[in-house]
């Protein structure tokens, strides 16, 4: 279950991380969103809510091989 993955206990259906970005490589800007078992894809525009907000769905397997999630993410980028 997802909420092993956060240190706060919670009954409710939402949660929030933070966590530092982080690049595929130093070269370019693409920002990794991969897991052991999956990665976070980006759906639609970036919008603009005082910085960006993304919206990610997750994906099981790898991009040959995917299978889709009902998780959904929703990333602020911040100056």
């Amino acid at each position: 279950m997802a909420t092993a993955l956060s240190m706060f206990k919670s009954k409710e259906l939402v949660w929030y991380f933070i966590s530092p970005k982080e690049y595929t490589s130093p070269k370019n800007k693409l920002m990794k969103r991969t897991t052991p078992s999956g990665y976070w894809k980006s759906m639609g525009k970036d919008r603009k809510v005082k910085e960006y907000k993304k919206t990610l769905v997750y994906h099981e397997g790898n991009s040959s091989n995917l299978v889709w999630t009902p998780w959904t993410m929703h990333e602020y980028l911040m100056g």
